[in-house]
């Protein structure tokens, strides 16, 4: 996991694309601590992207969490994936998902906890949680809920249905697709006059609804 800085915007990049990105408790630890030293650095705006080209993030490391008794699972993944993506939500700067190839499970979760979403026209969504006999189990249910609506999140939660860029971005989820080319640079971000290092900020998100 590396951050760059880049003026006013911070870019986190979740690397692991030999395993589809697949997010392990070590790794939501990592990402966790990034958002801690992100919350107090002087950024503007705050990309979250990934490692390749196909993948955005499949979700949870099935290895990983196979091995878990259901208590385990329950004090350990689902409350450090729940803690980590809410302290993504919270972060006072305005944060974009940068989603250029499948983004599924936690994974989908991980660009739902975000601000905006902008997609490759490649990419597709989906919650298929069911099919392993679970439920999402980071937020996802409450905020997909909140983005399209109860009876479209309870399409792709209960059918496992994926959708492609173009359906999420009618839906809901997406705020934007691009070309292919325009993906791989951050939007322009300009910061206020007013916003230093030294000068506090108030965060325009505070007053939006989550």
């Amino acid at each position: 996991m590396t951050v760059a800085h880049d003026g006013p915007v911070t870019t986190i990049v979740i690397d692991r694309r030999d395993k589809l990105n697949a997010l392990t408790l070590p790794m939501l630890a990592e990402l966790e601590s990034c958002l801690d030293d992100v919350a107090a650095s002087p950024a503007c705006a705050v990309l979250v992207r990934t490692g390749g080209n196909r993948v955005f993030c499949v979700g949870a490391d099935i290895r990983a969490f196979s091995r878990l008794s259901a208590a385990d699972m329950w004090r350990r993944w689902i409350t450090a994936g729940h803690r980590v993506f809410d302290r993504l939500a919270r972060l006072p700067q305005p944060t974009i998902a940068v989603v250029d190839g499948l983004a599924v499970g936690g994974g989908l979760e991980l660009a739902l906890a975000c601000d905006l979403r902008i997609a490759h026209s490649r990419a597709a969504f989906g919650l298929p949680e069911t099919g392993l006999g679970t439920i999402p189990g980071w937020g996802g249910t409450e905020r997909l809920t909140r983005l399209v609506g109860a009876s479209r999140a309870k399409e792709l939660i209960l059918t496992r249905r994926r959708i492609d860029a173009v359906t999420a971005l009618h839906w809901g989820p997406n705020s934007s697709s691009t070309r292919p080319r325009a993906v791989r640079r951050p939007p322009p971000w300009k910061p206020s006059p007013a916003a230093s290092p030294r000068t506090p900020r108030t965060s325009p998100k505070g007053s939006t609804p989550s």
